[in-house]
C-alpha cells in the first residue's frame, strides 16, 4: 500500500495535475482565486482523503496517524518549551532569511493589510501545507516507513528525501523554478539537486519535530 501510494503521488505530481486540469472549466483556472481553491481541494483529496480511506479499510484510525491529543505527553513543560523555542527559531529564520518575508522587512504592507492578511495566510497555509503535506509526508509516510524499517531515523531521512523530491516536478515541468530564483528552464537534475539540498533539509527538520 505504501509503495503504491508513493507511485500514485509521483504520477500525480508529474502529469496528474495537467490531466485533471483538462476536466476543469478554463475560466475557473484563469481566475486566480478560484484556481487556488481548486488546487487545495485536489490536494486534500489526493494527499489526505484517498490515502486515509485506503488505510481506514485496513483498520487504521486517526489515532494511528497522530491525531490523538494526550495532554500529559503533548502539553508537558518540556514539550511546550521545545515547541516555543522551535517556533521562535522558525519565525526568525523566515523573517530575516526567507525571500517570502521581503515585503514585510521592507515595510511594503500597511498595518491593516497585516492585520487581515497574516491570520488569513496562516489559516490558508495551515490547510494547504500543514494538513495536506504534514499528513501525507509525516503522519502517513514517515510513521509507516519507521515501522516498516524499525527505525525512526530511517523514517525521517526517507520521508524527508521524498518530500524534497516531490517538489521537483513543479520546478521542472510547471515553470515554478523562477519563484525559487532558478530561472525559467532549469534542468531536471538541477531541480532534483536543489530540492534535496534545500527542501529535503526542511523535510528532515519537520520530521524531527513530528
Amino acid at each position: 500500500m505504501l509503495f503504491g501510494l508513493i507511485i500514485f503521488i509521483t504520477f500525480y505530481l508529474a502529469i496528474g495535475t495537467t490531466l485533471l486540469n483538462k476536466l476543469i472549466p478554463k475560466q475557473w483556472l484563469d481566475d486566480e482565486q478560484i484556481s487556488s481553491v481548486i488546487k487545495v481541494i485536489k490536494k486534500l483529496l489526493l494527499f489526505v482523503l484517498i490515502p486515509f480511506l485506503i488505510y481506514k479499510k485496513q483498520g487504521f484510525s486517526l489515532r494511528d496517524f497522530g491525531f490523538a491529543i494526550k495532554r500529559g505527553e503533548n502539553f508537558g513543560r518540556k514539550q511546550l518549551t521545545s515547541f516555543i523555542i522551535i517556533s521562535i527559531v522558525i519565525l526568525l529564520f523566515d523573517y530575516f532569511i526567507s525571500g517570502g518575508s521581503k515585503p514585510l522587512r521592507e515595510g511594503q504592507l500597511t498595518g491593516k493589510q497585516l492585520a487581515i492578511g497574516l491570520p488569513a495566510v496562516f489559516a490558508w497555509m495551515a490547510v494547504e501545507a500543514g494538513l495536506v503535506e504534514e499528513f501525507f509526508f509525516r503522519a502517513l509516510l514517515q510513521s509507516r516507513i519507521s515501522v516498516l524499517l524499525k527505525s525512526p531515523i530511517a523514517g525521517i531521512v526517507i520521508s524527508g528525501l521524498i518530500f524534497g523530491l516531490a517538489h521537483a516536478p513543479g520546478l521542472f515541468l510547471r515553470g515554478t523554478g523562477s519563484d525559487e530564483g532558478l530561472g525559467l528552464h532549469p534542468s531536471l537534475w538541477f531541480c532534483m539537486a536543489y530540492c534535496v539540498v534545500v527542501l529535503s533539509a526542511a523535510g528532515f527538520f519537520m520530521g524531527i519535530v513530528w
